[in-house]
């Protein structure tokens, strides 16, 4: 089978826990005899094989942001050379978006870790009044880590309310959601979003 992995974070370049989940499945699922090609963000462009037999193509991009556009024609490149069964992607920035902007019939299985409504919800519930400190923190945290734009960081403020968010049709990760051919959740917790 070709599986094709969608991450902005993966190491060297970028590490996380979505980075390393994406790495370590991969490595087992080549290690099974299947095609992997890991698409992820990365300080320059190239195209590498890992010593367990995962390509990976990194698309320059310093920050999360900037993957969408360039991950997607890398997408629509990769499938047309050499079609895959199927792809994975985080729900995290809706990076999976590029798979279906590049190949829509291309089956994806939307893998969620935290999802930033679900984040902001249980910030809101627990800590009313520090909800917005603890989203900005997040944010100046991702910029110094150079996994948020810089204008994210003002928008935090703005975007917060006293109310409960809850996911809305404009929020791009439950958008991409709803079109997933499957979701993956580690926790039942999170199934209910």
């Amino acid at each position: 089978m070709r599986i094709l992995f969608l991450s902005w974070e993966y190491p060297p370049d970028y590490i996380g826990g979505i980075g390393n989940y994406t790495r370590n499945a991969a490595e087992m699922l080549a290690s099974r005899g299947h095609a992997v090609t890991v698409l992820v963000g990365g300080q320059t462009s190239h195209t590498a094989e890992a010593d367990c037999g995962v390509r990976v193509v990194r698309v320059a991009c310093a920050h999360r942001a900037e993957f969408f556009s360039r991950a997607t024609a890398e997408v629509k490149r990769l499938h047309a050379a050499q079609p895959f069964d199927v792809a994975e992607a985080p729900e995290l920035g809706a990076e999976g978006s590029a798979v279906l902007d590049a190949a829509s019939e291309l089956p994806l299985l939307l893998r969620t870790h935290t999802p930033t409504a679900l984040s902001t919800e249980v910030d809101l519930r627990t800590w009313p009044r520090s909800a917005r400190a603890l989203t900005l923190v997040r944010r100046l945290l991702g910029l110094v880590a150079g996994r948020t734009p810089a204008n994210s960081v003002a928008q935090a403020w703005h975007e917060l309310s006293p109310e409960i968010y809850l996911p809305a049709a404009s929020d791009p990760e439950w958008a991409l959601a709803k079109h997933a051919t499957r979701l993956a959740s580690p926790s039942r917790a999170l199934r209910r979003y």
